[in-house]
């Protein structure tokens, strides 16, 4: 399994080098590597610079020395501000970004500095003890940056004050560490903070949560701290935090974080610009068998998700022909190394929480600080919001009820929620679709007009199951966007074994919107009320108590990464109607 991730790195790192920009293109941009999904140079493009340094070490290849050296200076040149901070790229003045540049700098001169040359080594030095007294300061913290980059702090603290021997930042990144531990850690054991809101809980109880970054990128940046402290409490207490979120690793390796708070940069393997969770998981992996089972199942996720070489945000951007960003392979450069790294062992050999056969057959869990319901039953695993996160609700995945994941054992994702409408939230940090105009909304919904149930924060939410079925169901008010109340609705959720009833009944004339994950380039139509889709060399059907209207082609989104059909069943005011999703073909 390490090759495995060896020849992955290398080649991404190889399509990064051909990427990187020569001299002949001036000072100002030779060294950069250019996006050929967004047409620029990422700021964090200097994140790669341990990835290169590794494979220097392995390979003896200069290529990767060189290619270290140019991409570091062209940041330095570039993004290096008078206080050490960096601009996080030349259009945009956040500096924070500055931690992660740190942690790069920190990794790469403890584990390669005796592999690179001593005038390197001190380029990499003064530019460390820049960015951490930066990191150190007030500033730093004054410009209330989201929660992983205090986090992420203490690493980029520790490291700097372990190779300059400056006690004072130890010192702080404790102190970090401490605060972070003491105030943003739910009662049920998940990080919050990825949003900046006025109180640290809404009157639902949600906290700003996101699987996304809290797994890839504060938790692993947590095990550093903790590795470098050499701490077993600290350890331990960090592998907590992992064991908490672990139950959203999906069989596959992908990552549900579909009713994240920053889910408008979700990837199906993790998050668009953070790490890797084979980061922390790697590193804490003596604490917990399922830590390296969970590492190699999200790696084999991102292999199956690199496209063209590069890693993509989701595993049909190549059937889509959609470019993958660079800034996903090059953050996430650290997962490869950190497993190439790593024991090597046997994948499968350990169950992953979600496949235990208690938790199979779980039913349901309530999330209050996520703001979620979360379904383990038979062959479906799914997560109903009903949170009110404080947040732009165009930037949200929706609540009253939406299912924002659907996932079904042997088929992989049959629906996921994106933006209730898309748009550039982190215009560097984002792309657009080459080939549609519009990326429209995917979680299932009722919708009339500009209202929706996907907008009604306060539904009401009941849970129950029986012997052989579990039920979730929702009521509440149609809204807009700015909150207007419209029609009554009500939703509920029957999952059985292998078949998901959804009834559905709305106040006035509306219709139900269900986006339909497919790999099959069209849908097989039974009769009016069934239509058949292909997915993973299997297939699934819907059914319902009338005609339902394939809405157009098969279309994708970045959230996520996938293409799916839109459907559409008409609800006639006052009148309850069905809709069913089963696995193969007949009922």
């Amino acid at each position: 399994m390490e090759n495995k991730a060896f020849y992955l790195l290398k080649r991404w790192c190889d399509k990064l080098i051909g990427l990187q920009l020569p001299d002949t293109f001036g000072p100002e941009l030779a060294g950069g590597i250019m996006c050929p999904a967004c047409h620029r140079i990422h700021g964090r493009c200097a994140d790669v610079l341990p990835a290169f340094s590794l494979l220097y070490g392995k390979t003896g290849d200069k290529r990767y020395y060189d290619a270290a050296k140019r991409v570091f200076r062209w940041s330095e040149r570039t993004l290096r501000r008078k206080d050490g901070s960096m601009y996080n790229d030349s259009n945009q003045s956040w500096k924070c970004i500055a931690v992660f540049a740190a942690i790069a700098l920190g990794e790469t001169i403890t584990k390669y500095g005796d592999i690179i040359e001593p005038s390197f080594t001190e380029e990499l030095k003064e530019s460390l003890q820049a960015k951490a007294e930066y990191v150190a300061s007030e500033s730093f913290l004054s410009s209330r940056p989201v929660i992983n980059y205090p986090v992420s702090s203490a690493a980029a603290l520790q490291y700097a004050g372990m190779i300059l021997n400056r006690p004072d930042f130890c010192r702080e990144a404790e102190r970090r560490y401490r605060t972070v531990m003491e105030n943003n850690i739910t009662p049920d054991n998940f990080l919050f903070g990825e949003g900046h809101t006025p109180t640290a809980k809404t009157e639902r109880g949600c906290c700003a949560v996101d699987m996304g970054y809290n797994m890839e990128e504060s938790y692993s940046n947590l095990a550093i701290y903790a590795t470098l402290c050499k701490d077993r409490e600290k350890q331990e207490r960090v592998a907590s935090l992992f064991r908490a979120s672990l139950g959203f690793l999906l069989p596959d390796g992908g990552l549900d974080n579909s009713f994240g708070c920053r889910s408008d940069k979700w990837t199906y393997y993790g998050s668009r610009t953070s790490d890797g969770m084979a980061v922390g998981l790697s590193l804490l992996s003596g604490f917990d068998p399922t830590f390296a089972e969970a590492a190699w199942r999200n790696f084999s996720m991102m292999e199956k998700c690199t496209t063209d070489d590069l890693l993509s945000g989701g595993f049909q951007y190549g059937e889509a022909k959609e470019p993958p960003c660079a800034h996903h392979s090059i953050t996430h450069s650290k997962a490869l190394a950190a497993l190439c790294e790593a024991v090597d062992y046997t994948l499968n050999t350990v169950a992953l929480p979600i496949e235990t056969e208690a938790e199979r057959y779980s039913g349901i869990s309530r999330f209050d600080s996520l703001g979620i319901y979360r379904v383990s039953y038979g062959s479906w695993i799914a997560s109903a919001c009903f949170g009110d996160c404080q947040l732009p609700p165009e930037k949200l995945p929706g609540s009253g009820g939406v299912l924002t994941l659907l996932y079904h054992r042997a088929l992989g994702v049959i629906s996921a929620s994106s933006m209730t409408r898309y748009y550039l939230s982190e215009p560097n940090n984002m792309q657009l679709s080459r080939h549609q105009d519009e990326i429209g909304y995917t979680a299932p919904r009722i919708e009339a007009g500009g209202f929706s149930s996907a907008y009604e924060r306060c539904a009401e939410a009941k849970a129950g199951r029986d012997e052989k079925s579990c039920e979730l169901s929702f009521a509440g008010h149609m809204r807009d966007i700015r909150g207007k109340e419209g029609d009554k609705f009500s939703i509920s959720y029957r999952f059985s074994e292998n078949s998901l009833k959804i009834t559905l009944l709305c106040g006035g004339e509306a219709d139900f919107l269900f986006n339909a994950v497919s790999d099959a380039a069209a849908p097989e139509r039974i009769s009016e009320d069934r239509i058949s889709f292909g997915k993973s060399g299997d297939s699934y059907s819907v059914a319902a108590s009338s005609v339902i209207e394939c809405a157009g082609e098969r279309t994708w989104t970045p959230c996520g990464g996938f293409m799916s059909f839109p459907l559409r069943l008409h609800l006639t005011a006052g009148k309850e109607e069905t809709f069913e999703i089963f696995y193969g073909t007949a009922l």
